[in-house]
């Protein structure tokens, strides 16, 4: 049946997948606000040199067309990771639990995003380990919670 063409009528009763569209960008924020890929980039790193109708105009669109920043597409313009690794003991413990469920909760806030990766006994192997796959996934800071 590959390669062959099906009637739409022989398609009738069956489920249909949705169509997957495409992931608003920054230009198409830009067009539909009518301003310029720098204003749009201007307001998202809240710059100050936005007047304030433009700003809350760019602000509807982002909202409107459900826009979100290309982490690695601004990470590879600015040359800056938007990343921070967590090295773990992957203690059970509440105490390590709860600084990491914090350090993760600011770090999105403030437009971070965090890859956690627990380490095991033997240390000496699992720590170089994990560190080389933080660095492969170039992250811009590495913390660490260990007991």
């Amino acid at each position: 049946m590959a390669g062959t063409i099906v009637p739409r009528e022989a398609n009738e009763g069956l489920p249909v997948a949705p169509l997957r569209r495409r992931k608003p960008t920054i230009n198409d924020v830009a067009s539909a606000a009518g301003v310029s890929f720098g204003t749009v980039s201007r307001v998202l790193n809240d710059a100050p040199d936005v007047s304030a109708a433009t700003r809350e105009r760019v602000l509807q669109v982002i909202k409107d067309i459900g826009y979100r920043r290309n982490r690695a597409a601004t990470a590879l313009v600015t040359s800056r990771s938007t990343s921070i690794g967590i090295l773990s003991d992957g203690s059970p413990r509440f105490g390590p639990v709860g600084t990491l469920m914090a350090l993760e909760n600011v770090a999105r806030k403030k437009g971070y995003a965090t890859t956690v990766i627990s380490v095991e006994k033997p240390y000496e192997a699992s720590v170089q380990d994990a560190l080389d796959t933080l660095d492969d996934t170039g992250v811009g800071g590495i913390i660490v919670i260990a007991r």
